[in-house]
C-alpha cells in the first residue's frame, strides 16, 4: 500500500492518502455502514492513544462521528468520551492551555458545532485573571489571547445555518471588548461577522437573512457612548454592489468580484436602510451620524474591483433606488430637526453624487442637498469640521477652488462673530467640539484654524478663549 501511495510514512506512523479513503476507513472501524452501530474500536483506540494522537483521534473522529450521523436521524455521538476530557482539561486549564485547546477545537468545530458553541460559552461565562498591564490587554495579551481563539471558533460553528445566531451572539459580545484594529486582525470578531453576513456566489441567501433579523435587535439598549463598534458596521455590508471572494493556493491569495443580482438582494438592502432612516432621527447624535454614513454607503454604486470593470448596464441597474433613498434624505431634512454633525455626515454621505454623478441622480443629490438646514449654527459647524469649506454651498463643480471656499469661511466666521456676542460664541464653539468628537471622533485642534480667524477678527476673543482653556 506504501508502494501504491495509499499510505505515506511520515516518520514512526503513517498517513492515508486521499483524507477522504482515510475517513472512509475510519468510518467503517467505528460504526457499521448500514445500521450505525458502533463497533467499539474508537472506545479502544481512546484508550491506547496519548499526546499528539490523541489531538489527531479527536480531530479524525469528530469528523467521521459527523458523516456517519448525517444521512440519518441524530443518534449517541460515540466521541463523548473525548469532549468529556477536553471540557474537563479545558476547566482546570490556564489562559495558554486554553488557547491551546481552542486552537484544537478550532479543527472540529464546523463538525461538531453544538459542543463548541457550549465550551465558548462556557470559557467567556468563566474567564481567568488577566495579567499584565491594561495596555497589553488592548492588544490581545491576557485573557483576550482566549477570547480571539473564541471568534476563530465561533466562525466555523456559524457554517451550520442553525447556529448562525448564537454565534454571531458571542461574536458580538466578544467585539464589545475587542479595541484592536480591524483591518490588522483577519480573526477580529467585527471581520468574522463581515465575512459570515458578506455576499458569495456558494452563500445561500438564509445566511444573511438570518444574521440580519439577528443583528437588528443589537440596536436595543445600545449605548453608543461606550460602544466600539456599531450593528451598522455589520449591516453596511449587505449594501454592497459587489461581491469580493478570496481565495489561496497556499502559496499566493487571488480576488476576485463579482456583481450583486439586485432582484436577490433588494429586499435586505430595503431592511438595512429603514433602519438607517429611523436611526438618523435618533437624540443620540453618535448613533445617528453611524447611519447617515450607512445611506451613503446604501447610495455607492458599482466601481471597478479586482478583475472587473462594471459597465454602463450594470450602473444603470442600480440608479432608481439611489434616486429614491437620496430622495428620502429629502423628506427627512425637511420634517425633522437635525443636530448640524448630522447634518454634516448628510453632505458627507451625498457629496459624491453632488458633484461627480450622472445626470439623474445628481439633480436627486443637489435637491437634498439644498433641502438641507443652512442656518449660521449649522453653517458655523460645518467649517469647525471641514476648514477647507469643501461641504458648504460653495457650488456644484467639482474640484477645489481657494478663492471661493476662503471667501466663504470668512463670511461664515463673521457671521457668527455678529450672531453671537464673545461668550455665547465661546459656548458654541465648545459645544460644537464635544459634539464632533462624540460623533467624528475628532480632536479640538483641527478646528484651531477656525480659533485663528476669530482671533484675528476680534483678538478679545481669542484673549478669553486662552482664560477659559486656562480656568477648564
Amino acid at each position: 500500500m506504501e508502494a501504491a501511495q495509499i499510505l505515506q510514512r511520515r516518520g514512526a506512523s503513517f498517513r492515508v492518502v486521499p483524507d477522504l479513503l482515510g475517513d472512509a476507513v475510519l468510518a467503517s472501524a467505528c460504526a457499521d455502514a448500514e445500521t450505525g452501530i458502533r463497533t467499539g474500536y474508537l472506545d479502544r483506540a481512546f484508550r491506547a492513544a496519548d499526546g499528539a494522537a490523541l489531538a489527531h483521534l479527536f480531530i479524525n473522529g469528530c469528523r467521521v462521528d459527523w458523516q456517519i450521523r448525517q444521512p440519518q436521524s441524530p443518534g449517541p455521538s460515540f466521541v463523548d468520551p473525548l469532549w468529556e476530557l477536553v471540557k474537563d482539561q479545558f476547566t482546570r486549564a490556564s489562559i495558554d492551555e486554553r488557547v491551546d485547546l481552542l486552537q484544537l477545537l478550532n479543527k472540529v468545530a464546523a463538525f461538531q458545532p453544538g459542543r463548541a458553541l457550549a465550551l465558548a460559552r462556557w470559557a467567556l461565562d468563566n474567564p481567568l485573571e488577566e495579567p499584565g498591564s491594561e495596555r497589553l490587554q488592548r492588544l490581545g495579551f491576557g485573557y483576550q489571547r482566549v477570547r480571539n481563539e473564541i471568534a476563530k471558533l465561533l466562525e466555523y460553528a456559524a457554517y451550520n445555518l442553525p447556529y448562525l445566531g448564537d454565534s454571531a451572539g458571542m461574536l458580538w459580545e466578544i467585539a464589545k471588548t475587542d479595541n484592536r484594529k480591524t483591518n490588522q486582525f483577519p480573526d477580529h470578531p467585527m471581520r468574522v461577522l463581515s465575512r459570515l453576513i458578506g455576499y458569495a456566489p456558494t452563500t445561500p441567501i438564509a445566511y444573511q437573512e438570518q444574521l440580519l433579523a439577528v443583528v437588528s435587535g443589537w440596536f436595543q439598549g445600545l449605548d453608543s457612548a461606550d460602544a466600539l463598534y456599531s450593528p451598522f458596521d455589520v449591516l453596511d455590508v449587505l449594501l454592497a454592489t459587489e461581491a469580493v471572494v478570496q481565495s489561496s493556493d497556499g502559496l499566493s491569495l487571488t480576488m476576485r468580484s463579482y456583481p450583486v443580482a439586485l432582484d436577490a438582494v433588494r429586499g435586505l438592502r430595503d431592511k438595512v436602510v429603514e433602519l438607517a432612516f429611523a436611526e438618523l432621527v435618533s437624540s443620540d447624535v453618535r448613533r445617528a451620524v453611524r447611519a447617515a454614513r450607512t445611506i451613503g454607503a446604501a447610495i455607492a454604486g458599482p466601481f471597478p474591483a479586482f478583475n472587473r470593470v462594471p459597465d454602463q448596464e450594470e450602473k444603470d441597474r442600480w440608479t432608481p433606488i439611489f434616486i429614491e433613498t437620496i430622495a428620502r434624505v429629502t423628506s427627512v431634512a425637511e420634517a425633522s430637526k437635525l443636530d448640524p454633525v448630522v447634518v454634516i455626515a448628510i453632505r458627507e454621505a451625498l457629496r459624491w453624487h453632488y458633484q461627480y454623478s450622472s445626470s439623474e441622480t445628481r439633480v436627486a443629490a443637489q435637491m437634498a442637498w439644498r433641502s438641507l438646514p443652512d442656518s449660521i449654527e449649522y453653517r458655523f459647524a460645518l467649517i469647525v469640521h471641514d476648514y477647507w469649506g469643501t461641504l458648504l454651498d460653495g457650488g456644484e463643480e467639482p474640484g477645489y477652488r481657494q478663492e471661493a471656499q476662503n471667501a466663504l469661511v470668512s463670511s461664515v466666521v463673521i457671521e457668527a462673530i455678529e450672531a453671537w456676542p464673545g461668550n455665547e460664541l465661546l459656548h458654541q464653539l465648545e459645544q460644537i467640539l464635544v459634539n464632533e468628537r462624540l460623533a467624528f471622533g475628532k480632536e479640538p485642534a483641527l478646528a484651531s484654524p477656525v480659533m485663528w480667524r476669530i482671533s484675528e477678527e476680534v483678538p478679545s476673543i481669542g484673549n478669553e478663549l486662552c482664560l477659559h482653556v486656562i480656568r477648564d
